[in-house]
């Protein structure tokens, strides 16, 4: 897998790991409840869900979107992290989670089709859930969550440094025509979708629970 295609999907993991992290100090850095600070993660979740379900319908994997999803979430999270109130959060979550959304289309439109490369990319997240964690908790600690979004806008802008080698034109394969699905791959994503909801809560409370029970 091409460092570019790593570097996408493992700064996008790596923000979207952060998140249970942040609703505990996002709670009380704007003195709302612990509800109330979980629908910045579903503005951000919105976003992705919008990023990538657009993207792979009208964008092509070309360095010109490559570079746009990577400013994207830098403008984004430091705009988080100079946010007044908890409405302006969740909007530049919102943005930052189209960033992530094109970030892990980006990702995955490379691998799909190619059983080595589908296994490098899935491996990537369960690393960065591994090793991120302690830093995260470190620097929220130390410098609190308005730093944290700071640096968060540099991992989400880290991609670039391999920019030179995505390439200008997509050259690799030219358009084709979507096919409706097939009551196979209909019956995966409802069950997909359900195992997602039901995880979905667990693991974005998960530091808040841990926090509460310490």
């Amino acid at each position: 897998v091409r460092p570019p295609i790593l570097a996408a999907i493992a700064s996008s993991t790596a923000i979207f790991t952060a998140t249970p992290f942040l609703l505990r100090p996002i709670a009380d850095e704007f003195g709302v409840s612990l509800g109330a600070s979980g629908w910045v993660s579903t503005a951000q979740l919105a976003g992705f869900v919008l990023g990538s379900w657009t993207a792979g319908r009208h964008l092509r994997p070309v360095r010109k979107v490559f570079i746009t999803l990577a400013l994207l979430g830098f403008v984004a999270n430091l705009c988080a992290a100079a946010a007044p109130n908890l409405a302006v959060l969740g909007v530049a979550r919102f943005v930052g989670g189209i960033s992530l959304g094109l970030a892990a289309w980006f990702a995955w439109q490379d691998a799909f089709g190619n059983a080595d490369k589908t296994s490098d990319v899935a491996v990537v997240g369960p690393l960065v859930g591994i090793v991120l964690p302690p830093a995260l908790t470190v620097i929220i600690d130390a410098l609190g969550v308005r730093t944290m979004f700071v640096v968060l806008a540099f991992v989400a802008v880290s991609p670039l440094l391999f920019a030179q080698q995505v390439d200008v034109k997509d050259r690799l394969r030219p358009h084709r025509t979507r096919h409706a699905a097939t009551r196979a791959s209909k019956a995966m994503l409802v069950a997909l979708g359900l195992v997602t909801m039901g995880g979905s809560s667990v693991f974005v409370y998960a530091a808040a629970i841990g926090t509460e029970y310490n």
